[in-house]
């Protein structure tokens, strides 16, 4: 994330056995800065709809009620998918490669110079994604309210990548 707190990613496995090889990606928007000032007042809430939590992991939860494409209904062709949330906070549109970068801006709060460093690692982020669905990481993930361990995505036979905002970029 901007602030270098790690990426997160939400889980749900398939619901019936005809889903297990059938994925929806949902890649989070939620704007972007493209200068120290913008980025500044984007932490500290100042003329946007954005904050600190869209910069940061440090305070996600733990779980996630899936809605949209990922509501577990009828009604969803999506909805017994294997589903995957990715949180977006590198302000960047998923396409960063540039960590530790010296910023300078007007404190949004009080005026005065600051300087300070943010990560912009979307790209990052994405292919780390990828590593951990595909198997190719450390351990493999496990959905803690069944115990179900993920699929691999290397076995799917149907993948449907979304987005919004900068998650639709």
């Amino acid at each position: 994330c901007n602030d270098g707190s790690p990426a997160v990613l939400y889980f749900r496995p398939y619901a019936g056995e005809a889903n297990k090889d059938k994925w929806i990606i949902l890649l989070n928007g939620g704007g972007g800065c493209g200068t120290g000032q913008d980025c500044a007042n984007r932490w500290c809430s100042v003329d946007t709809n954005f904050d600190a939590d869209n910069m940061s992991t440090e305070n996600a939860s733990g779980s996630l009620n899936g809605g949209g494409v990922l509501e577990r209904s009828g009604d969803n062709p999506f909805g017994n998918y294997n589903q995957v949330q990715v949180r977006y906070c590198s302000s960047d549109a998923w396409t960063g490669q540039a960590l530790g970068v010296d910023v300078s801006a007007k404190d949004p709060k009080t005026g005065g110079d600051v300087r300070f460093q943010m990560d912009f690692a979307g790209s990052y982020v994405f292919e780390a994604m990828l590593v951990a669905l595909r198997g190719d990481g450390p351990e493999r993930l496990i959905y803690s309210r069944t115990k179900t361990e993920m699929p691999d995505l290397d076995e799917a036979n149907v993948v449907v990548l979304a987005g919004g905002s900068a998650g639709g970029a």
